[in-house]
């Protein structure tokens, strides 16, 4: 049998599970599953692990169908949904995948009792890239500059790599240069399209190249994905500096649900810790 490009692999079932913890707030969030999503801060994801989201996306890739799109959002995505839903909303609506990022989500999902991995997207590449794919299989690339494309290109020994820049987008241009990197996407004919910008632009381009039908395989939206696939980035060591300025930052961002979510979180607890004293105290006795 001739191998086209990619391993066989079927496609992942969504994982899903049962609450496991009955807090009191957690009707107060969208938490319905339906058709294997799970749907969570106004966001409809796919409950998947790395090694399941991997899968998914190579059979996908192998199926050659028309083009679609995995997104990857972050907390701040999720802020950014909030305050802007109608810029948003149709962006991650249109995704195939919605894979979750953010560890902070991954904790407040949690604790109301939905089970939403966090998912690292350069892992799931990177292990794409290494498992699944032949050296002459074609990349296409979108973001980055010329020596992350050539450092991905000796790191993973792929010979077929197609590469478009992302220069900043005038506001009175924006349309026509997402409207080409679409069209550039859709000439290249690739199974794989990775598309490393800021998610507003990254998801702009892969809902154009699948609104235009012409384009196959899927494409992979995920900011600074390709400093990491290059071998460029390392995961700084979490300190307490970097933990407080963290902390002022998502306090300039978060929207007033965070806080009455951070407040009902806090309640909770205190409770959980007076009935862990009460029993503590009357056992004592």
């Amino acid at each position: 049998m001739a191998h086209d490009g990619f391993f066989r692999v079927t496609h992942a079932d969504a994982l899903t599970a049962e609450a496991a913890i009955d807090v009191s707030f957690t009707r107060a969030l969208n938490n319905a599953r339906a058709n294997g999503r799970t749907e969570f801060l106004g966001l409809s994801y796919s409950p998947l692990s790395e090694e399941a989201a991997q899968r998914e996306i190579a059979a996908r890739a192998q199926a050659a169908g028309p083009f679609v799109y995995a997104a990857v959002a972050r907390a701040r995505d999720v802020v950014a949904l909030d305050r802007e839903p109608a810029v948003y909303a149709p962006l991650f609506a249109d995704a195939c995948l919605t894979l979750n990022a953010s560890a902070a989500t991954a904790a407040l999902a949690r604790v109301s009792g939905v089970r939403l991995p966090r998912v690292n997207p350069a892992a799931v590449l990177e292990g794409l890239l290494r498992n699944g794919m032949d050296r002459d299989e074609r990349i296409c690339v979108i973001g980055g500059d010329a020596a992350d494309i050539a450092a991905l290109a000796a790191r993973f020994k792929l010979n077929n790599v197609h590469w478009r820049g992302l220069n900043t987008l005038a506001a009175n241009k924006k349309r026509s240069a997402i409207e080409n990197v679409a069209q550039f996407i859709t000439n290249t004919r690739a199974r794989v399209t990775i598309i490393d910008a800021d998610p507003k632009t990254a998801l702009a381009v892969a809902r154009e190249t699948a609104r235009r039908g012409d384009a196959i395989g899927i494409g992979v939206c995920a900011q600074d994905v390709l400093a990491a696939l290059s071998g460029a980035a390392e995961e700084a060591p979490l300190t307490l500096r970097r933990g407080v300025r963290a902390l002022q930052r998502a306090g300039r961002l978060a929207p007033a649900w965070f806080y009455w979510l951070c407040a009902r979180l806090a309640d909770w607890t205190a409770s959980i810790s007076a009935r862990r004293a009460r029993c503590v105290a009357s056992s004592s006795l």
